[in-house]
């Protein structure tokens, strides 16, 4: 399994993926642009359980444009009060 968190910010964002055992796998600042990020996400995306967004605004337009890129992608949350990626590689809040 495979986690995704994504630190976006207002013209560009962080993508990290990273492993079970809390690995990073792949990590890039990248364009906010949907093509890029999804295809930075598509060499994961069959392992992926979910990816996650730190974002406090502005964050719809990723969210919507993961979800119809292919009915493979994994859950996604949008929302900073359930998901972090802040300063540390944990992904998901508990």
């Amino acid at each position: 399994m495979k986690y995704c968190g994504i630190d976006l910010h207002s013209n560009n964002c962080v993508v990290i993926v990273s492993d079970e055992q809390d690995r990073v796998v792949y990590q890039n600042r990248l364009p906010n642009d949907l093509r890029q990020i999804a295809a930075g996400l598509e060499p994961y995306r069959p392992e992926l359980t979910g990816v996650v967004i730190e974002s406090t605004y502005n964050w719809y337009w990723l969210v919507d444009g993961l979800m119809d890129a292919s009915s493979k992608m994994p859950r996604i949350l949008g929302s900073s009060l359930t998901c972090c990626l802040i300063g540390s590689r944990r992904l998901f809040c508990a």
